[in-house]
């Protein structure tokens, strides 16, 4: 299977390293300050309904318990 991978690139130019990586960090703030104001356009449901994913999701499970079995309900 191709999996294709896009990404968007920059070029910042500046007279040094710390001007460059000072317009990098504000760029990726305000990039991603943009991106949490965005709401959800999507919503994806796959139904999986196998008695191998049933049975994998037991295990899952029954693994979380025992690692969690001295947590409380309050403390999750």
């Amino acid at each position: 299977m191709h999996r294709l991978l896009l990404l968007l690139c920059s070029v910042i130019l500046g007279n040094d390293r710390a001007g460059v990586i000072s317009a990098q960090t504000r760029i990726d703030v305000l990039t991603s300050s943009a991106r949490r104001r965005l709401p959800f356009t999507h919503f994806l449901s796959l139904p999986i309904v196998s008695d191998v994913v049933q049975e994998k999701f037991d295990i899952f499970k029954e693994e979380v318990l025992q690692e969690c079995a001295g947590v409380s309900h309050s403390q999750q």
